[in-house]
């Protein structure tokens, strides 16, 4: 009789060990979703031009230099120069939950920066596809100052 008892004790507290382990793996994965974006993707010259004409609140972040910028942009720009010091800084302080859209001169910054907004908890973030060379490759607007 004792030894059924001592069975069903350990039974029992068996099912509550897994019931609290599974507790803090659902607890574990919810809080890992909430710092994910939404979205965080590569997308290609027709996309991003798409998705500059429905999303009116988005960030185009461009990313490069002062002297690739005297080359030319893409309308509506905001430059953050991925190779100034403060660059992660005034990176953080852009608005998580707008729309970003990034790029650079052929999408090796950008990329980076792309994983570097996942980390900070932004939203929504998408990365031009070959970078500006790929935007005027294909024909886009280009514009220049």
């Amino acid at each position: 009789m004792k030894s059924k008892s001592v069975s069903y004790i350990l039974l029992i507290s068996i099912f509550s060990m897994a019931a609290c382990a599974q507790n803090t793996k659902t607890a574990a994965v919810e809080a890992s979703t909430e710092q994910t974006p939404a979205i965080a993707m590569n997308i290609n010259t027709d996309e991003f031009a798409r998705l500059m004409q429905e999303k009116k609140d988005a960030i185009i972040l461009d990313v490069r230099t002062n002297a690739e910028i005297a080359e030319g942009f893409i309308e509506g720009q905001t430059q953050l120069d991925f190779y100034d010091a403060s660059f992660k800084d005034k990176l953080g302080a852009l608005d998580k939950n707008k729309p970003i859209m990034v790029y650079c001169k052929s999408a090796g910054r950008s990329t980076q920066v792309l994983g570097m907004m996942s980390e900070m908890g932004f939203r929504e973030v998408y990365n031009l596809e070959g970078g500006f060379e790929a935007w005027k490759a294909a024909g886009k607007t280009v514009t220049k100052n």
